[in-house]
This record gives structure tokens, C-alpha cells and sequence, in this order.
């Protein structure tokens, strides 16, 4: 099946995704089976508008419909996909309530699936390609109320997710990056330095290859390796280790950081509260961080002096 000109409005009427072509495979006879199997999903040139003013997305209909548990009193349908092909995607997410806006543009994706079954919640993909995404976090003051402030220290309980609430078992074999950029404006912070600068980071250039990713209950685990390059002039030659992020830190285990002509080398980690904290990780976040061996240059250094506190 191929469609030309495909537009899905959101209950509000708003557009929430507009294509210019929609290219599906499905299984034979599909209207004849409980489990419908797309082969392949292919997207051109696509527009995507997430947003909410209060705790509610405007896709949350939809997620309602695909992950509501299957009733006893009628026929269900399993729906499985193999392969995403996507070019030209322009994805905009605005959060009001919480004050941050996301804002993603991708030359391609390409996704090959092992299994990805929308009802039990359980993704094997083999291979997930990007190229040239241009990736953007602009933060500001939310609507949401001012979280109160708890002395005690949240576990990382399975029992209560908080980045992964529909608790999905995912795995990705490989993912690569290719010439990506990322960047990371606080728009609370009016002054910009000429060296690093935490509060409006602009990474270009990243390359980036990730193995054996697993995202299970409220931790990710992956071996990465990547390189970029800083606005500032810092340049991230390799950066490589085997990582664990959850939501009260994220750990580098067999570490390696080459910037020239600093090397650091074993293990470093940052623990906090909440992952809210790293927008002020300056004065909040207590770090802590193990290098052995390591060697470092006073020229490097000056690109962190007015911004890092040691």
C-alpha cells in the first residue's frame, strides 16, 4: 500500500503527523488474522507535532487505543513491525508543562526489527541507523508546580518507573549515528561564554556507534563509542565505555576520554536526585569520579574553567 499526502489530526484538530508518502507491506490476508505483521514502514518527507500545556499529550488517545489490555469479550489483534525506512523527518515536541521543547531533524532512519510487538511491549531490533539528525533541547520555566523538595534518597524501584512507566523490554544489537549534531540551550541563562559552556552546548560532527543497548525497567546499558566536536573548540576525539543510565546517575565503566592532549582513562560516574538535577549539575549534582593514569593539560582545562566547579 502506498499513500500520497497523509495527515493525522490530533482530537483538537491540530495536525499531529503529516507525510508526504506512507509505503506499508502487511501480512496476506491480514483482515483474516489475530497478528498483524508489517513488514516493512516507509516515511518521506514527515512532520511530526508532539505538545501538551498540562500533564496530558496530544497523542495520548492514540496510546491509550494501541496499549489498552485486550478485553475478553472481543477478537484482538497483535500488531508486529519488521523494517523502518523514514527520510526527511522534521519531529517537534512541545512540553509547556514541564518547560522544554525537543526538536529533531533527520536526513534518514533505517530500523531492522528482529520483533517489535506493540501489545507485549517488547522490542528486538538488529540494526538502527541514523544519519545527519540534528537534535535540539531548548529549556525554560514549565507550568508544571515546583516539585517539593525531598530530603530522602529515591531507589531505583521497579515497582514505580519513572522513565520507562509502560514498562517496555527493548534491545538494539547496533545502533550507528552518522554526522549529527546536538545542542542544549537554557534559555534562563542570558550570558554565553566563548568556552565551554554547560548552559548553551552545540555539538557537531558526532559519530557515534552504539552495541548491545538494553533499555529494562529505568536503566540503560549500552558499549559506546563516539566522537564530536564543541563550539568552544573542544574536540572529543574518542569517547568510549560501557554505560548504565538510570535515573539517579549514569556510570562509565572501562572508560576511555581522548581530547587531544588529555587522557582519561577507568571510571566515572554522577549520581543525584532526579535527572532535573543536570541542568544545574554546577552547584547540585554531587559527582563522583575515579581516574587512574591520567594526564591532563592545561590548555584543555581552560576550555572548562568558566563553567566547571572541581
Amino acid at each position: 500500500m502506498k499513500l500520497n499526502g497523509v495527515l493525522v489530526k490530533d482530537q483538537k484538530g491540530d495536525t499531529l503527523l503529516s507525510s508526504g508518502q506512507v509505503r506499508v507491506n502487511i501480512t496476506d490476508w491480514f483482515f483474516f488474522k489475530d497478528k498483524i505483521e508489517l513488514k516493512y514502514i516507509g516515511l518521506t518527507d514527515t512532520y511530526l507535532h508532539l505538545y501538551r500545556n498540562d500533564s496530558i499529550w496530544n497523542y495520548q488517545f492514540l496510546a491509550d487505543y494501541f496499549g489498552s489490555a485486550p478485553s475478553t469479550d472481543k477478537k484482538t489483534i497483535q500488531l508486529q513491525i519488521h523494517d523502518i525506512d523514514i527520510s526527511k523527518l522534521h519531529l517537534i515536541k512541545q512540553d509547556a508543562w514541564r518547560g522544554e521543547d525537543m526538536e529533531l531533524n533527520l536526513g534518514a532512519l533505517t530500523m531492522n526489527a528482529e520483533q517489535l510487538d506493540l501489545s507485549l511491549k517488547k522490542a528486538v531490533i538488529h540494526l538502527l541507523k541514523f544519519t545527519k539528525p540534528d537534535f535540539s533541547i531548548r529549556s525554560y520555566n514549565g507550568k508544571r508546580p515546583t516539585p517539593v523538595n525531598e530530603s530522602s534518597i529515591i531507589i531505583n524501584n521497579p515497582l514505580r518507573l519513572r522513565w520507562n512507566p509502560a514498562d517496555w523490554d527493548i534491545v538494539v544489537r547496533h545502533a550507528i549515528i552518522e554526522n549529527g549534531s546536538f545542542s542544549d540551550d537554557k534559555m534562563l541563562d542570558k550570558n554565553i561564554s566563548t568556552a565551554f559552556d554547560s548552559y548553551h552546548m552545540h555539538f557537531s560532527n558526532i559519530q557515534g556507534d552504539f552495541k548491545d543497548v538494553s533499555f529494562v525497567k529505568d536503566s540503560i546499558r549500552a558499549k559506546m563509542r563516539l566522537s564530536t566536536k564543541e563550539k568552544s573548540g573542544f574536540n572529543v576525539q574518542q569517547l568510549s565505555a560501557i554505560i548504565k543510565f538510570y535515573p539517579e546517575g549514569m556510570e562509565f565503566n572501562n572508560f576511555i576520554l581522548d581530547i587531544g592532549k588529555s587522557h582519561l582513562r577507568n571510571f566515572f560516574a554522577m549520581r543525584f536526585k532526579s535527572f532535573d538535577d543536570l541542568s544545574e549539575f554546577t552547584t547540585k549534582v554531587k559527582m563522583e569520579a575515579d581516574f587512574t593514569n591520567a594526564t591532563i593539560d592545561s590548555d584543555d582545562i581552560g576550555f572548562f574553567a568558566s563553567d566547571l566547579k572541581t
